[in-house]
């Protein structure tokens, strides 16, 4: 699932910057395509950026953990 989810990610990027080129602005019908398929894309895309922002948040605190100075600390973010 994560594949998919990252691949969709990558479609959206080429998807933004095909829209930045100059072909695909000068044609009206290609463009609104394009640009309707990334705003599909685009809440996907949000969503997955944030829960691999939250699950790299998780594993910084696990490693913390390991770290006696750093343990409290690792234990209040681990629980936010």
């Amino acid at each position: 699932m994560l594949d998919k989810l990252n691949a969709v990610a990558l479609r959206f990027e080429e998807l933004k910057s095909s829209l930045e080129e100059p072909e695909v602005y000068m044609n009206p019908e290609l463009y609104q395509k394009l640009a309707r398929e990334a705003k599909e894309l685009e809440p996907v895309v949000t969503a997955y950026r944030q829960y691999k922002t939250r699950l790299q948040d998780a594993e910084d605190a696990v490693e913390l953990m390991a770290d006696p100075e750093m343990r409290e600390l690792a234990k209040e973010e681990r629980a936010q």
